[in-house]
C-alpha cells in the first residue's frame, strides 16, 4: 500500500515544483519573456529618434514645440491607451486626452498591435521593456518621408 502511494506524491509534488518554477521565468527583464505588468503606467518621452532614407538617426525631441515634449502615453489594464496632453498644451482648448485606442501585445510581448480610434492598427515593436524604461520601434513618415521611429520612454 504504501509503494502505490509514493509514486503518486512524489508525482504531486513534481507537478507543484514546475509549476513554482515556471514562474520565475516571467520576473526578468528580458522583453522576450515580459509580462506586460511593467508595461501598465503612464510614460513620457526621454527622446525620439528618426531615421528616414537618406538622412541619418537624428533626435527629433529637441526640435517638436515645448508644448508636445511633456505629452504622455498611458497603458491600462484594461488594454486601452491615452496619448495625452501633458501639463503644457499647445492650445487651451486642446482636450487632455491626444488619442485614445486598444493594444494587444504578441510574439512573446515584443510586439503590439496599437489601434488608434478612427486609425488604421500600428504595428510597434518592443525593443525593451523594463520598470524605467520603454523604447517602442515603428514605421511613420517625417515631412512625408516614410521614417522609422524609435520612442524612449520613462515612467511620467
Amino acid at each position: 500500500m504504501i509503494q502505490k502511494t509514493i509514486p503518486k506524491i512524489i508525482f504531486t509534488l513534481l507537478i507543484i515544483l514546475s509549476l513554482i518554477g515556471c514562474d520565475k521565468w516571467n520576473t526578468s527583464d528580458n522583453p522576450s519573456t515580459q509580462t506586460p505588468n511593467y508595461l501598465i503606467k503612464k510614460w513620457k518621452y526621454a527622446d525620439i529618434l528618426a531615421i528616414a532614407p537618406g538622412y541619418p538617426l537624428t533626435s527629433i525631441y529637441t526640435s517638436l514645440e515645448t508644448c508636445k515634449r511633456d505629452n504622455f502615453w498611458e497603458f491600462k489594464s484594461d488594454a486601452t491607451f491615452t496619448i495625452g496632453e501633458g501639463l503644457t498644451k499647445c492650445k487651451p482648448t486642446d482636450p487632455d486626452a491626444a488619442s485614445t485606442g486598444t493594444w494587444v501585445l504578441f510574439n512573446s510581448n515584443t510586439q503590439m498591435t496599437m489601434t488608434e480610434t478612427g486609425k488604421p492598427a500600428r504595428n510597434v515593436t518592443i525593443l525593451e521593456l523594463t520598470a524605467n524604461s520603454l523604447k517602442l520601434n515603428y514605421s511613420d513618415s517625417i515631412q512625408g518621408l516614410p521614417a522609422t521611429i524609435t520612442a524612449i520612454l520613462i515612467p511620467y
